[in-house]
């Protein structure tokens, strides 16, 4: 069997081409001339050939040397750099962060959390995707994100949910419709008016389409947008129905609207932090998945 080429061969040898001697080498490496000269001697008989010309006065690289101490310190300035690297993310000097989250929360709690985290972390990129629950976890088995941010879903065997928050969703209403006076509402009550809805990608209409036909009431859209911001503006201008998780409501800019609950039963979700069970976290992932967990959930939740 060939013999082992160590790093530390390696460093050896670029310390005595570097500082042209053996015992320069030595002060460098902290080692002495016979464990430098050792070194250089393992490292010829493992490659069969010599690396330099020794003079009584002087030590010459060979055409193997030269060649072998360019490459060298370019591999070992990459292991430094990709060393350095590692240093700084640990540290969260730098690094990249890339989630995805479901647009409800995108679109309302998140952009802050962002910019905290930024603040305090200027040198770290945060990437995010809005996706819906399918393409969330899809996205997490591909190992494309670090983790994802939205509602719990059916339980996948290699995916972990940590609950964040739980909330209602609320419904609401314009006042031009018979409804204005309720607190509450039913499904039966909603079906007459139709829906304003998002795809049925979203997990929000997978749980509308069960708490309906539990009830035994069918589900009726009248338009799908893709935003909820737009849910809202239409709703706004009377053209339907809207249901929507209540961290995306803000009643005191609804001016032609009123929100009322869900009732007999009402409709609730949870939003979670899903992460691969089986993919470890950055030093700079887990740090912003922390603020997260701290920051996401809203005043006295």
């Amino acid at each position: 069997m060939a013999n082992k080429i160590t790093l530390k061969q390696i460093q050896t040898f670029l310390a005595i081409a570097e500082t042209g001697g053996f015992r320069r080498a030595g002060e460098r490496l902290f080692r002495s001339q016979s464990s430098i000269s050792a070194q250089l001697q393992q490292l010829e008989s493992a490659l069969g050939v010599r690396l330099f010309d020794r003079t009584t006065r002087q030590l010459r690289l060979t055409t193997y040397g030269r060649d072998l101490m360019a490459r060298s310190r370019k591999a070992l300035d990459e292991i430094d750099f990709a060393i350095n690297e590692i240093r700084d993310e640990v540290q969260l000097r730098k690094g990249r962060v890339s989630i995805a989250s479901s647009p409800s929360i995108a679109g309302s709690r998140l952009p802050s959390v962002i910019a905290e985290f930024e603040q305090r972390y200027p040198d770290v990129v945060v990437r995010i995707r809005e996706a819906y629950s399918g393409d969330m976890l899809d996205l997490l088995h591909r190992r494309e994100i670090d983790f994802a941010i939205g509602p719990s879903t059916l339980q996948v065997g290699d995916l972990v949910f940590d609950p964040i928050f739980s909330e209602d969703y609320k419904v609401i209403i314009p006042d031009a419709y018979g409804l204005r006076e309720r607190p509450s509402v039913d499904c039966a009550e909603i079906a007459e008016y139709g829906l304003i809805g998002v795809p049925t990608a979203a997990e929000m209409r997978r749980a509308l389409a069960e708490l309906f036909a539990a009830q035994g009431v069918t589900l009726r859209f009248k338009y799908e947008v893709l935003h909820n911001s737009t849910v809202l503006q239409m709703a706004e201008a009377g053209l339907g129905i809207a249901i929507l998780p209540d961290i995306n409501i803000d009643a005191s800019r609804l001016t032609r609207c009123h929100v009322a609950s869900l009732s007999r039963p009402s409709l609730r979700r949870t939003v979670c932090l899903i992460s691969h069970k089986h993919q470890a976290m950055t030093p700079v992932a887990e740090r912003f998945a922390d603020m997260v967990r701290e920051q996401l959930p809203p005043v006295g939740r």
